[in-house]
């Protein structure tokens, strides 16, 4: 082999200095290629283990595979741009430092493993990392990161506008940066949440949390310290229980109960929808409190408490409003004030209700049939009353006595058993009319006693009699048993009062609504319709031997009602009423309909505001009338959780209810802003408001499934390009050589969170390339090879990883460009007709529209880009038959006048394995000699291409297989072909002078 001059080793290893990322800037597919990596980061395989004992620098390392599970051991390392894994599964790849040493991760990195490390410092940004991450001191996450998987750390500090999906807990503090978004639990020493943060999760210290202005917790704050969320704009749907001290700033929400040992102080236009239970607890100006009020210490109130206060020390309400009663020691002040709606005591160790003045039973209802038979007992139930609509109770112990005064007295007693009502039998054996009232009550109510239709009871010895009628459902048939009983002049003892009657009247009366549907009653009884009391229908009926006949009935509305009968026996008239029952709507009737109208099989985007009417209605699908008008009423609302049945197992996503539903029209509620936070399709389900409809408990219902649901924008979260050559400042790319290309998107909903169901089918967006030269004013994106591709979409995430590219010739390799500043843009498309339906996040190209601002469809790489149209050339070349002959390999370019040297071109390979002998007549014996080499401006290196001494004189023709790219359509094979002439050179027979052009 021919020795090499020192020179050309020399620059063989200047190169490799200047220039170490072009040899690094590769694919490495572990363990098989670790032989491939830097011998002096000492990496060795054995089986599925590679150990790498020197500092591993795998900066511009821009693609790292596994072939098989792999466990990468770094002594101490750096990724910077790298792609580790990506397309892959966390769970093949664990990245472990040994002894626990340190791991630098830098911006645009993109790793998808499990690592075990003491330290990760990722403070670089537009970091993606995927894996669980088990550290033993401090975890460092830069600005605009994705993390998905479970983190442990010492300490955990994430930068500004990041995305968590998974856990994460520390040690020590756990903060969340300004913006940033957390789908998973939160736990800590301390835990900050800073500016706009959101945290999806419940949120647990051992010591302080700490939330920022304008942040976000959608779930339980734990707190082993104090919970300090003192500035404006705070959001909390959870409970909130600490040790320490409470301290609610401005305008806080909370949708939850506030618990605390310590003190509660809560800062003006708060609002709290639960329970509050503390020490001292301060109420700013204009707080609302949805709940009652328990403390250990004193209560300061200046805003407004729709609940009970039970408090150990003094109560100061000079400045505020309690709706219910309050139990402090200074009970004369605190009545003093008139602000407190209910009683005023101190009993009870401050504890519970009042009691013999302060009960927190703002009045004793007795409900009754309005009539009763001297020979049987009289039904009557007693409630505990909480508030005016009696649909709160108060749960008591104890005795009732109710008294019927008239003709003589009857006094009957019950017990309330811990429950609100107390049930009793009043027998009353004299006819005649009775007025019910109590003797005595467990505890005094703040207001007089209430009766069902009035305190009037008739007592008769003769009357219709109606049997318990059970909860019934709206449009569903049920029947009734109706007595005519008499008292036996004799005995005294019931007995049949009529025999054979084949006829009665029936009515009805709506006790809640008030009154009966304004277009009339829709009770039938035996197939006829019924009039609302005190008009009758006449029914037909057949009453057996004992005197009972069965009734079929049918309510088509909602409510609580009551039934009425007559009968007409010659000299006596029968009579009865019911007790009262009520009547429920059969289901929910959900309507959710979209304004924007979308191709077949879209139904809206994650975000749009929809329209949703709400019906209550009948079981056989009519609309029940009467439901929202009761006394207090009754209302429809969906739940704040849809859940997810496309894709299978998909995360169920929010329901937000940005307008209340509002009662539209009879049985109908409707909202014009509903939005839904995930794609897919989804169930949305429907109930009651408050969870209960007239004491009879809730409504619910779902809707069909609803969808499809698509992201509301693709956002390009990074991306960056790779040209073919790029060697300090001579950067291009030739047409038709591939470049490398690498995308990170994510799909999102309107309020910017990732759509963690997409892609809920198995067609998900696919990524289009746009391309326009400014100096030519000339779109290119024809161009692109191929012009499509397919990231591969999980989560929300969507990662297109060193996808190769081109910017092809023109059809028969006709010449044109060069083209020295071309966009290149990104553009998702939905892949749907009539589509794409789902926009750009901040698009700013278009390439139809040299200066786009508005209607801007593509995301623009931030750079612009140079693309030539190339040859190679090989130069004829001659020497004594005793000595290698040199070749010279050169590129040229198209200028847009002619071709010259591209001295650019310090990239192109040279291997002399690709020179070819394609014509030897002489027979010469000689071969490809040399180095494998690369260009330097655009020349081979010499020494790095020879042919070797034949020995004898003659000549051959040769070419070089060139590169697709630096093919040209006049060459032999579309390769450049030369001579080599070996012994004394005479010209050639056609050239008079030779001149190389640089």
């Amino acid at each position: 082999m021919m020795k090499l001059p020192k020179w050309s080793l020399l620059l063989f290893l200047a190169m490799f200095i200047v220039c170490p990322q072009k040899l690094l800037a590769q694919t490495f597919t572990l363990p098989g290629q670790v032989s491939s990596l830097p011998a002096w980061w000492g990496c060795s395989a054995a089986g599925s283990i590679v150990t790498c004992t020197g500092y591993s620098d795998w900066t511009n390392v821009r693609n790292i595979a596994v072939s098989t599970p792999v466990t990468l051991r770094l002594n101490a390392g750096a990724m910077n741009g790298a792609n580790v894994n990506v397309g892959g599964n966390a769970a093949n790849l664990t990245i472990e430092l040994i002894n626990n040493t340190s791991l630098s991760v830098g911006s645009d990195s993109h790793i998808v493993a499990n690592i075990v490390a003491g330290n990760v410092y990722a403070t670089g940004s537009n970091i993606i990392m995927t894996g669980n991450h088990v550290i033993q001191g401090q975890m460092s996450i830069g600005a605009n990161a994705q993390v998905s998987g479970t983190v442990t750390a010492g300490s955990i500090g994430i930068g500004s506008n990041s995305t968590l999906t998974g856990n994460l807990s520390a040690t020590n503090t756990l903060t969340l940066g300004s913006g940033s978004t957390a789908n998973g639990n939160l736990s800590g020493g301390t835990i900050n949440i800073n500016n706009n943060a959101t945290a999806n999760g419940n949120l647990s210290a051992t010591g302080n949390v700490n939330l920022s202005q304008d942040s976000t917790v959608n779930g339980t704050i734990t707190a082993g310290g104090n919970l300090n969320a003192n500035t404006t704009g705070i959001q909390i749907q959870g409970d909130i229980s600490v040790t320490g001290n409470a301290n609610l700033g401005p305008g806080i929400q909370v949708i939850g109960e506030v618990d605390a040992i310590g003190d509660i102080n809560m800062n003006s236009n708060g609002y709290i929808d639960g329970n509050v239970s503390g020490n001292n607890i301060n109420i700013g100006n204009s707080a609302v409190i949805d709940g009652s009020v328990d403390s250990n210490g004193q209560v300061s109130n200046q805003g407004t408490i729709n609940g009970n206060v039970n408090s150990t020390g003094p109560v100061y309400t000079d400045n505020g409003t309690v709706t219910g009663y309050v139990n402090a020691p200074n009970a004369e002040q605190v009545a003093n004030t008139g602000n407190v709606g209910g009683p005023v005591c101190d009993q009870n160790s401050n504890e519970g209700p009042c009691s013999g003045g302060g009960s927190g039973v703002q009045f004793y209802h007795i409900e009754h049939s309005g009539s009763a038979l001297t020979c049987e007992a009289a039904s009557i139930i007693v409630r505990a009353c909480a508030d005016l609509a009696c649909v709160g109770g108060v749960d008591l112990t104890g005795a009732v006595a109710v008294r019927a005064s008239g003709i003589t007295e009857y006094v009957s007693t019950g017990s309330f058993g811990n429950s609100a009502a107390a049930g009793l039998s009043l027998p009353i054996t004299t006819p005649g009319t009775y007025t019910l009232s109590l003797d005595s009550v467990p505890v005094a109510a703040s207001d007089p006693v209430q009766c069902t239709g009035g305190c009037q009871l008739t007592a008769v010895d003769a009357a219709l009699f109606w049997q318990d009628i059970p909860t019934q459902t709206a449009g569903s048939p049920f029947q009734v048993q109706l007595d005519a009983v008499r008292a036996d002049t004799n005995t005294g003892a019931c007995v049949a009062a009529v025999q054979g009657l084949t006829q009665i009247d029936v009515s009805v009366t709506c006790l809640d609504p008030d009154s009966c549907f304004d277009d009339g009653v829709l009770l039938s009884a035996e197939s006829s319709p019924a009039s609302e009391f005190p008009a009758y229908t006449a029914v037909p009926v057949q009453f057996d031997n004992s005197g009972s006949a069965v009734l079929e009935m049918d309510y088509a509305d909602a409510g609580r009602i009551r039934l009425h009968a007559r009968a007409d026996i010659g000299q006596l008239v029968l009579s009865g009423v019911s007790a009262e029952f009520v009547v429920r709507p059969a289901t929910i009737g959900i309507d959710v309909t979209n304004p924007v109208t979308y191709t077949t099989g879209v139904f809206a985007r994650a975000g749009d505001d929809l329209q949703v009417e709400l019906s209550a209605l009948t079981s056989t699908g009519h609309i029940t009338p009467n439901f929202g008008k009761e006394n207090q009423p009754a209302a429809l609302t969906l739940s704040t959780l849809g859940n997810a049945v496309v894709p299978e197992d998909g995360t169920d996503g929010s329901v937000q209810i940005l307008q209340p539903f509002t009662w539209l029209d009879d049985g109908i509620f409707s909202s014009s802003q509903i939005r839904y936070t995930e794609v897919g399709t989804a169930v949305f389900t429907a109930h009651a408001v408050g969870m209960d409809y007239l004491g009879t408990g809730n409504l619910t219902a779902q809707s069909d499934a609803t969808g499809r649901f698509l992201p509301w924008q693709f956002h390009v979260d990074n991306a960056w390009v790779e040209p073919a050559c790029n060697v300090m400042d001579d950067i291009f790319t030739y047409m038709d050589q591939p470049f490398v290309m690498t995308v990170n998107l994510s799909a999102r909903n309107r309020d910017q969170q990732l759509t963690l169901n997409y892609p809920d089918t198995a067609t998900p967006a696919v990524l289009r390339l746009q391309a326009r030269d400014a100096a030519a004013d000339l779109v290119l994106s024809s161009r692109l090879s191929p012009s499509a591709h397919v990231p591969v979409w999980a989560q929300g995430l969507g990662i297109l990883s060193a996808a190769e590219v081109t910017l092809t010739k023109l059809p028969d390799n006709d010449v044109d460009g060069p083209f020295e500043s071309v966009s290149l843009a990104i553009r998702v498309d939905d892949g749907l007709e009539e589509g794409p339906h789902v926009p750009m996040a901040d698009s700013d190209f278009r390439e139809a529209d040299r200066d786009c601002t508005v209607d801007c469809d593509a995301v623009l790489f931030n750079e612009e880009f140079r693309f030539i149209y190339g040859e190679m050339v090989l130069a004829d070349t001659y020497g004594p038959e005793t000595e290698s002959v040199e070749v010279a390999l050169l590129a040229y370019f198209w200028d847009g006048e002619r071709f010259r040297r591209n001295t650019a071109d310090q990239c192109t390979s040279t291997e002399p394995d690709n020179l070819e002998i394609i014509l030897n007549t002489d027979g010469l014996v000689t071969i490809p000699s040399g180095y494998p080499g690369q260009l330097s401006n655009g020349r081979s290196l010499y020494g790095s291409l020879l042919w070797t001494a034949p020995g004898a004189p003659g000549f051959i023709r040769f070419m070089f297989l060139a590169p697709e790219w630096l093919k040209s359509e006049s060459a032999d094979d579309n390769n450049p072909s030369a001579t080599a002439e070996f012994g004394q050179y005479g010209g050639h027979d056609r050239v008079i002078h030779w001149q190389d052009m640089h």
